[in-house]
């Protein structure tokens, strides 16, 4: 897992439960602070669902909105979490 990645997952993880905006993503792993229309949090999600093996209940695509973090017990009890 790359730095950007482990700090977007950090990112998720700490408001787990709630809808973080991709606004709000691009601030917290890349320090970008300015409004902008770019895939790279999509790009960065897709990578985080394929490496740590999570499902769309895992991490949900709220569209228009964001992205939810919200780890299904069957998730947690197959990695052991």
């Amino acid at each position: 897992m790359t730095t950007t990645e482990y700090q977007l997952f950090i990112t998720l993880l700490d408001h787990s439960g709630h809808i973080c905006s991709r606004n709000f993503l691009l601030a917290s792993a890349w320090n970008i602070t300015v409004p902008i229309q770019t895939r790279t949090v999509d790009v960065h999600i897709a990578k985080l669902r394929k490496k740590l093996d999570l499902g769309p209940d895992d991490l949900k695509t709220v569209m228009g909105r964001g992205y939810a973090l919200s780890m299904q017990e069957s998730y947690r009890e197959k990695h052991s979490l």
